[in-house]
């Protein structure tokens, strides 16, 4: 199992930012989301330094591709 471990970072969910948090992913999934350090030895860890962190989030905005602009 490949974990992931985003930590100290502002994490957007549906209610609030939680200031500091943890987002783990196991296998390209997201396992667990929390205000507090998650332990995960294991895991490839990626300081967030306190940028925001948006699980789930997928941005669709583009202006082209493929070598042609949409403009």
């Amino acid at each position: 199992m490949v974990q992931l471990k985003i930590f100290n970072g502002r994490i957007i969910t549906p209610n609030r930012i939680m200031d500091g948090g943890t987002v783990l992913v196991s296998d390209g999934k997201i396992a667990a989301v929390s205000e507090y350090d998650i332990e995960a030895p294991e895991a490839v860890t990626i300081d967030a330094a306190g940028n925001y962190i948006s699980p789930g989030f997928i941005d669709i905005h583009v202006h082209g591709g493929g070598g042609h602009d949409f403009m």
